[in-house]
């Protein structure tokens, strides 16, 4: 058996160990002995193949590799100082009058907020308007139409109203018929009067809704004038604006890199504290430097 393969071998073995195998001795009786595959796996020991094994610097096609141990590696968090400081600087050159005409730029914007704010109202209240007049307009005509109805009634009314008057005339108090042509008068007049009160609701409708128009229409005008004032103002800030830009523009491209540092700022990490020349933020520019540098990631 020397000659199969160390697989092969084993293999064969566990097939014969982990079967029941009966011995037979002369003259006495058949007895039979198990064997368990655990007994199996301590008689024949697993041997791993030569390329099985880790070995360093090679991969598992058998190509050398650099380790992953690098030069340099280990913890360098102690290299981070506890306190990080340097100058704040500015060119000298126009600095004043950057400042100035950044407070202009500013002050610009807020302006031309607040009129953009106001045209939009005015926008709104032209469109409120022009509604206020067409409903106003439309409400008069058919009201119009409702007069001219109640008019063409009036004849007939008043002429059911002058008949029963008459019928009424030539009957005696208490006699026949009397009762019934004073109910037929009194309901003619009755028609009458409620016709009459509505052609003068509709009239006081009429001039409500003719005050309206003539309001909506004074109205517009002044509208389209604030409008146009509003316009003009808004073109004025954004021509003041192009103006600022243009000296701004002006003004970078003349100073030059002339730098000159004004402030020495530390930020202590352990004591979250931030300083200015060695000192706690005091004055209103000093706070204003502060908050340039917080937003440069110094909290």
């Amino acid at each position: 058996m020397t000659g199969l393969p160390q697989k092969t071998l084993a293999a064969a073995m566990m097939a014969i160990c982990c079967s029941v195998v009966p011995l037979v001795r002369p003259a006495v009786a058949e007895e039979k002995v198990a064997v368990t595959p655990a007994d199996c796996r301590r008689l024949v020991a697993a041997t791993p193949a030569a390329d099985v094994a880790y070995k360093g610097g090679i991969d598992v096609h058998g190509k050398k590799v650099v380790g992953a141990d690098l030069a340099g590696g280990g913890n360098d968090l102690n290299l981070v100082p506890n306190v990080i400081a340097f100058t704040y600087t500015i060119n000298p050159v126009g600095y004043a009058q950057s400042k100035t005409m950044a407070q202009q730029n500013a002050a610009l914007s807020g302006q031309s907020g607040a009129v953009g704010g106001k045209q939009s109202s005015n926008a709104a209240a032209q469109v409120a308007n022009q509604k206020a007049v067409a409903a106003a307009t439309q409400q008069k005509a058919t009201l119009a139409q409702a007069a001219t109805a109640l008019n063409a009634q009036t004849s007939g009314l008043t002429s059911a109203r002058n008949s029963a008057q008459q019928t009424l005339a030539g009957l005696a108090p208490g006699g026949a018929g009397y009762a019934a042509a004073l109910a037929a008068y009194n309901q003619a007049q009755a028609k009458l009067t409620a016709n009459t009160q509505a052609i003068t609701a509709n009239q006081t409708a009429q001039t409500q809704a003719q005050a309206a128009i003539d309001s909506g229409n004074a109205a517009s005008p002044q509208l389209s004038q604030q409008g146009t004032t509003l316009l003009g103002q808004q073109e004025g800030i954004a021509s003041q604006q192009a103006a600022l830009s243009a000296q701004q523009s002006t003004l970078a491209a003349t100073q030059g890199n002339t730098q000159m540092p004004v402030a020495k700022i530390s930020y202590d990490m352990a004591r979250n504290v931030l300083t200015i020349n060695g000192k706690p933020i005091g004055s209103s520019d000093e706070s204003a430097l502060a908050d340039e540098c917080r937003k440069r990631g110094l909290q």
